[in-house]
């Protein structure tokens, strides 16, 4: 799973944008920020996406969430 900050991958087409996803993390992790991006990726390859773009890591009611948009890229 490809993870991307930017709206784009170099080198990559986005040839289907699946939509917007968000994920928090597990209970009881020692790095919440790792965990959401894991839960993240498991969401988007539950959607079929093979990578996550516009990723960004906020701290909502003092818990981690992942959030990006799935994509399947060439």
């Amino acid at each position: 799973m490809i993870v991307s900050t930017t709206d784009s991958i170099a080198g990559k087409k986005v040839i289907q944008t699946l939509g917007a996803i968000d994920a928090r993390c597990s209970m009881f992790v020692r790095n919440e920020a790792q965990s959401a991006q894991k839960n993240l990726e498991k969401k988007a390859e539950e959607m079929g996406a093979n990578a996550v773009i516009g990723y960004r890591l906020e701290k909502i009611s003092g818990v981690a969430h992942a959030i990006g948009t799935a994509v399947i890229i060439e």
